[in-house]
């Protein structure tokens, strides 16, 4: 008999929807644990849309204690009862028929490399997204990278960075790896792990056959320039503030390790303050969130913002 596999889900607050995401998420594994991650309003399951109770699962916290914390608490929730691999979803994502099956056998079936987690191809919210990971051009060391584009691959492939929503994680590397990053609280959370992972030799692999639909902010498309295609995503200010601290934290942790990922992270801060000044209203109280947020990092502040 195969061992479980768990889906955990962290909850906050979440956009209409949210049981019938859950419900096509729980139809592709054993048992599903939703954290609340101290939302307004509690969850009672739908029965109509939910599986039996037995099989579904909630953790409770009194307030919101980022997403590294939460997603440690199901993760250990389901490696409790025997899961060993872990599918992971934001409270606004939906996994196709048939995608946490494919990442499972994506995870498994590579015997001949480590791998810590198989994602999935994401589709978003704006038809003109595509989906694509970042991956290391050259040697080690390079300063080069590439994008992988899930529409034009048909097989798994290494990259070097992927969101944690869609991700299937091996519980054993988990442990090892000492799970999320708790101090980061949210944002970059996923590609620390991915890091960390990586410099233990362990691999990242997409499969673009498993596809997750994910919203990704307030996305709309705007022209800069006249001529390049930028999608704002209008975050909150407080989103900006962890987006900026949390870099300066990586950046200390893994530019030395991977200068391509350096590069590939400057080139992504300028591009999202860009977008910010151009397009986003609250444009000041972002360009203040992301310059403290840059100090805190500079200041080693972690955790919750006071």
């Amino acid at each position: 008999m195969r061992d479980p596999l768990a889906a955990v889900i962290v909850r906050f607050n979440p956009p209409p929807g949210f049981d019938q995401r859950v419900a096509h998420t729980a139809a592709q594994c054993d048992f599903t644990v939703v954290v609340d991650n101290g939302s307004s309003h509690a969850w009672s399951p739908d029965p109509a849309h939910l599986p039996a109770s037995e099989s579904l699962h909630q953790l409770h916290n009194a307030g919101n204690l980022g997403i590294a914390t939460a997603l440690n608490q199901g993760i250990r929730y389901a490696a409790r009862r025997g899961a060993r691999s872990v599918f992971l979803l934001d409270h606004d994502s939906t996994p196709l028929p048939g995608c946490v099956g494919r990442l499972q056998r994506t995870l498994r079936q590579h015997d001949d490399m480590p791998v810590a987690a198989a994602v999935p191809r994401i589709r978003y919210g704006h038809p003109d997204i595509r989906c694509r990971w970042p991956a290391t051009s050259g040697s080690g060391h390079s300063v080069r990278f590439r994008f992988v584009y899930g529409a034009r691959v048909t097989q798994p492939v290494p990259v070097d960075l992927a969101i944690s929503s869609g991700m299937l994680l091996d519980v054993e590397h988990w442990q090892r790896l000492g799970g999320f990053d708790e101090n980061l609280f949210i944002d970059l959370v996923d590609t620390d792990y991915c890091l960390r992972a990586r410099r233990q030799g362990l691999r990242i692999l997409a499969e673009p056959r498993a596809i997750v639909q994910h919203s990704l902010g307030d996305v709309e498309k705007r022209t800069l320039f006249g001529r390049m295609v930028a999608y704002p995503t209008h975050h909150n200010a407080l989103r900006h503030y962890y987006i900026s601290r949390n870099r300066i934290a990586l950046i200390r942790r893994h530019a030395q390790r991977f200068p391509s990922w350096f590069v590939y992270e400057t080139l992504g801060a300028a591009k999202l303050i860009t977008k910010v000044v151009a397009f986003e209203q609250d444009r000041r109280d972002k360009v203040a969130a992301t310059l403290v947020g840059t100090w805190h990092g500079l200041r080693r502040r972690s955790g919750p913002r006071a």
